[in-house]
């Protein structure tokens, strides 16, 4: 049921609905919701179940949104912010990419639900909370970049930031694909929570380790990088080209530490720098 610029999707019939929530491309859709309500479901097949062009719009989905031939949510704006919430209960699910945003503008997503497919975004500023689980990568394109990995939040691909002053904050769960950052000016914060792998691309890095671990190789790039760690494990770390900061009061690096050019190291449990 559509009211002015809300929309309200729930259990009565019709239900699961069969056509897109939005007008896509044909739009532009700005200042609408939609809230998609537990047992409500929209099921559509050769087209978005919600798409807008526009800015200051709002998804929330408790219940089920499903396309078999196109990405399940679709978003285009060149400009301004949209936002999509997946609750607990909610199920986003389409096969290749289930999210779809493309422009110049930023999308919000907060997802403690479920994601069947990859989530693509555009250029802009965009943000991933991430407390549900992913099964598919996501990229986020250009632009600042902020990624925040929850306890109990699970990634089964890759998570890329793309160029631009990106930030990662782990604060638990588990990303099982590379982790990139892109070129630009990344800050990456580690306090619980697991990585298989970190490159922070080459500009002037930072990474932060106070707890968590990262399986793999972090690689910090080119540029003039800091690195502090007091607590957590790494399988090795890489500083990359230029006059790098290495400062670790405790933890453990498994494997080697390379091209750390000032090292201020206060734990046995560090490896000694090549």
């Amino acid at each position: 049921m559509t009211t002015g610029t809300t929309t309200v999707c729930d259990a009565t019939v019709p239900n699961p609905w069969t056509s897109t929530v939005g007008s896509g491309d044909g739009g532009p859709d700005d200042g609408r919701t939609v809230e998609v309500q537990s047992g409500a479901g929209v099921v559509v097949g050769n087209a978005s179940a919600v798409s807008f062009a526009g800015v200051g719009n709002v998804l929330s989905n408790s219940g089920s949104l499903t396309a078999t031939n196109a990405a399940a949510i679709g978003f285009n704006n060149s400009t301004g912010r949209n936002r999509v919430v997946n609750t607990g209960t909610g199920v986003i699910q389409a096969d290749g990419t289930a999210i779809a945003a493309t422009g110049g503008g930023a999308l919000d997503f907060i997802n403690a639900g479920l994601v069947t497919g990859n989530v693509v975004l555009g250029a802009g500023d965009d943000l991933l909370d991430l407390s549900g689980r992913i099964d598919g990568s996501v990229d986020q394109g250009a632009g600042n970049d902020t990624a925040i990995l929850r306890a109990g939040g699970t990634l089964t691909g890759a998570l890329a930031q793309g160029a631009g002053n990106d930030r990662l904050e782990v604060q638990g769960g588990v990303v099982n694909g590379a982790t990139t950052q892109g070129a630009g000016e990344d800050t990456a914060v580690l306090s619980a929570g697991t990585l298989a792998s970190l490159d922070q691309g080459d500009g002037v890095d930072s990474l932060q380790i106070s707890g968590g671990s990262v399986t793999g190789t972090v690689q910090q790039g080119n540029g003039t990088d800091n690195f502090l760690m007091t607590d957590g494990t790494l399988g090795a770390l890489l500083q990359g080209d230029n006059y790098d900061s290495f400062r670790m009061t405790g933890g453990r690096i498994i494997g080697a530490f390379e091209d750390g050019d000032y090292a201020s190291v206060r734990s046995r449990t560090a490896t000694t720098p090549r």
